[in-house]
């Protein structure tokens, strides 16, 4: 966060590549926290579970309102939290059978090859972001092969 905290700063911002932060407010006074949004709506904790404030992060500029009361309601003060989120969307990393990285692969098969025949070990990609992947065969004889996409790379076709 940007500047550290200070009682007398009252907005700070941030950029972030994550999808979720924690915002963790600490009172010595028995002070007690609300969480806003950029309309003054009340957020929600978005795990429970967890220690601390958990807010999920939209693809730009996400404004958190701590509004901060002390123990007998007499005084308040908000601080403004404004964290940027980067949409870094990393390309997919792919895997060989054994599970070894690769970046690239071929498949060939033989042109009367009977239906089922063995292409090599399966190909499988994960995605960093939990974004869907996409299979596909490509070439002019592409669309003559039956592929089951949702299994991935096959090593059979």
């Amino acid at each position: 966060m940007a500047p550290t905290y200070d009682a007398f700063e009252t907005s700070y911002s941030s950029e972030v590549s994550v999808q979720r932060i924690t915002v963790t407010p600490v009172s010595d006074h028995g002070a007690s926290f609300r969480f806003l949004d950029r309309r003054y709506g009340e957020l929600a904790d978005a795990d429970e579970a967890l220690e601390g404030f958990q807010v999920d992060l939209e693809s730009s500029i996400n404004v958190i309102r701590v509004w901060v009361s002390s123990p007998d309601d007499e005084a308040s003060h908000a601080y403004n939290i404004e964290v940027r989120r980067l949409d870094l969307n990393a390309e997919p990393a792919f895997q060989d059978g054994e599970g070894n990285p690769i970046t690239t692969t071929s498949r060939s098969i033989s042109e009367n090859a009977p239906a089922g025949a063995h292409i090599g070990a399966p190909v499988a990609a994960a995605d960093s972001e939990d974004d869907p992947i996409a299979y596909s065969l490509s070439g002019p004889s592409g669309a003559y092969f039956d592929w089951p996409v949702a299994k991935g790379c096959p090593s059979e076709l």
